[in-house]
């Protein structure tokens, strides 16, 4: 029993890197630096350099979730903990419903970004369920093949990126750098507020605290690795798109390989879209992960697999049917997850009896940037803020 417990803690600190770049990279290196130029012009580069600042508090405080509870439930778990079983378990229902709504939207994304390649998919709600099943698939490997092909996919994305920035350079010019979108208040909040769901995918890794070797030794290392990595990465498309002629595709890899000859572009296109399906590959395993441990006892991980299944189905209907767009699922995957974020900084300030430098800066970003997303975002804002206070002090 003792040597299949220890054989299931088995990512390493490289291994757990690779997760964490994949799942925060993924499909917001692909689209979400095009659209930061058109909110916020010239501001774009600084936009991304702050939420990297954000982003190290965001990582640090998940990897301190991740030692201190190893476990699945690790997130709810510091929750309960520090705020009450209440919250604990609304915690819990929002992250299993940002995963049925987040995990369709990564899938949608990677659907139009395929359409780049092909004209004969079928439609998007289709291509992006076949993608859906074949993460729930995938995620039935075993944690060592899991990694294997997160390490592959990843670099072979990186790579891909790096070669087109870098052919891309002739046709750059730093003076298109103020010619691309219009620098406004409400153009920054807005780029802000999408650059963040691109920073998604810390709280996701945490999933895995229960197969992490070490964890209190692998998580920081892993964490120290991987913030540089994907902050520098976004940073560097951000410019290089800036930088490219105004009017070119949003999605970055067109848009830097348009110039191109076909049979490169397409070289690097397909390569590049490996990034997309890798993400959605970790963002399935982490959900899978987290609605088994929800339905512990009373049933298995296959009829788990089958309720994300219905999950997915059921939100790309609605996409299909235009109910919601895939801006609403964007939008909706953010504000609960810094709805998560919140509590999480909450419940450690009250476990750690006093408030540190990153629980302060997630909290208050997350509030902020909740709140730039209009009258929604002001009601999770006050509930947020009410349930917070209503936890009353700091417990022993």
């Amino acid at each position: 029993m003792a040597q299949n417990a220890l054989a299931e803690r088995q990512w390493s600190v490289g291994q757990l890197t690779q997760m964490y770049v994949s799942s925060v990279l993924g499909a917001g290196i692909l689209v979400v630096p095009g659209i930061s130029v058109q909110e916020a012009g010239w501001a774009a580069p600084l936009v991304w350099v702050v939420l990297a600042g954000i982003c190290v508090c965001i990582a640090q405080m998940f990897a301190r979730i991740s030692m201190e509870f190893p476990r699945v439930s690790g997130i709810t778990d510091v929750i309960g903990s520090g705020m009450g079983s209440a919250n604990a378990a609304i915690a819990q229902g929002l992250l299993l419903v940002v995963y049925a709504v987040g995990n369709p939207a990564m899938a949608i994304a990677t659907a139009h970004y395929l359409e780049a390649l092909t004209d004969r998919l079928p439609p998007v709600p289709v291509t992006a369920m076949a993608l859906m099943l074949l993460s729930l698939a995938l995620a039935g490997l075993s944690d060592r093949a899991i990694a294997r092909i997160q390490d592959v996919s990843i670099k072979i994305a990186l790579v891909a990126l790096g070669v087109s920035i870098v052919l891309a350079v002739p046709g750059m010019d730093l003076a298109n750098l103020g010619r691309q979108g219009s620098t406004s208040v409400a153009g920054v909040l807005t780029a802000a507020g999408v650059a963040f769901y691109a920073y998604l995918g810390w709280e996701n890794v945490s999933l895995l605290g229960g197969s992490v070797r070490d964890p209190r030794h692998t998580f920081p290392r892993a964490i120290r690795r991987a913030v540089p990595l994907v902050a520098l990465t976004y940073l560097a498309a951000t410019v290089a798109y800036a930088a490219l002629p105004p009017g070119g595709p949003t999605a970055l890899v067109p848009a830097l390989t348009a110039g191109l000859p076909a049979p490169l572009r397409l070289v690097l296109l397909a390569s590049s879209a490996v990034a997309i399906i890798a993400a959605t590959n970790a963002w399935v395993l982490g959900a899978t992960r987290l609605y088994v441990h929800a339905v512990r006892g009373r049933t298995s991980e296959s009829r788990a697999k089958i309720v994300l299944a219905c999950a997915y189905a059921g939100t790309l209907a609605l996409f299909g049917a235009g109910i919601v767009t895939h801006s609403d699922l964007l939008a909706w995957t953010s504000a609960l997850f810094m709805s998560v974020y919140a509590l999480c900084s909450a419940a450690l300030a009250r476990l750690q009896r006093r408030w540190s430098v990153q629980a302060v800066v997630v909290l208050l970003s997350s509030l902020v940037i909740l709140g730039s997303r209009g009258i929604a975002g002001l009601l999770f804002v006050c509930v947020l803020v009410v349930v917070v206070l209503a936890t009353g002090k700091v417990r022993k």
